[in-house]
């Protein structure tokens, strides 16, 4: 179904504006061939509240790779995401850059229960999935979720590609459910928590 109609309809209202149910992250970024780039996402502690109710988690991956339309592996660059639950950054560091290679770093569990997978989504120039989380496990409450950017290049492409390629990723948060969400203020104050510890630590 995705290879027929796409990813689905737009939603203009959250596109252009996020708000207390449902908010959106854009980050730009230029990456190297053979690394990656992480992604912390913010989730607040009342999305992951035991209470049972649907929670969505939507990850998108946009790139435009130089292609050679006479090649099966018509990209140079390849670029995927990665979406996984773990205690903290310098985990997930060790966990994929030891395993740089792209068949060593596929095996690396991912967050379960992605609508479309990352098999069926990897092989475009734009990529999405999604998770929907309806009643956080106890592992689940005690640990993040970050987003792993990763570009391996095709051997014969190397003379086409930039030393570091462009991407665009978005997540879209959304706690709909929840008439009493603030998701938009607490990931905002979640936000200027981090710029203001960098500042910080940039000063000692």
């Amino acid at each position: 179904l995705v290879r027929v109609c796409g990813y689905g309809r737009v939603d203009d209202g959250a596109l252009e504006r996020s708000n207390e149910q449902e908010v959106t992250l854009i980050a730009t970024d230029a990456i190297p061939d053979r690394h990656h780039h992480f992604y912390e996402i913010p989730l607040p502690a009342s999305f992951l509240e035991a209470r049972k109710r649907t929670r969505e988690v939507t990850v998108a991956l946009a790139h435009s790779p130089p292609v050679r339309t006479t090649r099966i592996s018509y990209k140079a660059c390849e670029m995927e995401f990665s979406v996984v639950w773990a205690t903290d950054l310098e985990y997930v560091g060790r966990m994929f850059n030891a395993a740089t290679s792209k068949e060593e770093y596929q095996r690396i569990p991912e967050a379960k229960n992605a609508s479309i997978g990352k098999r069926n989504r990897s092989s475009g120039t734009v990529q999405a999935d999604h998770w929907i989380i309806r009643q956080p496990s106890k592992k689940q409450r005690e640990q993040r979720l970050f987003v792993v950017v990763t570009r391996v290049d095709e051997s014969w492409g190397k003379d086409l590609t930039q030393e570091g390629e462009p991407y665009a990723l978005v997540v879209v948060l959304r706690d709909r459910e929840n008439a009493a969400a603030q998701l938009y203020g607490q990931v905002q104050a979640h936000l200027h928590a981090r710029v203001r510890e960098r500042i910080r630590v940039r000063g000692r």
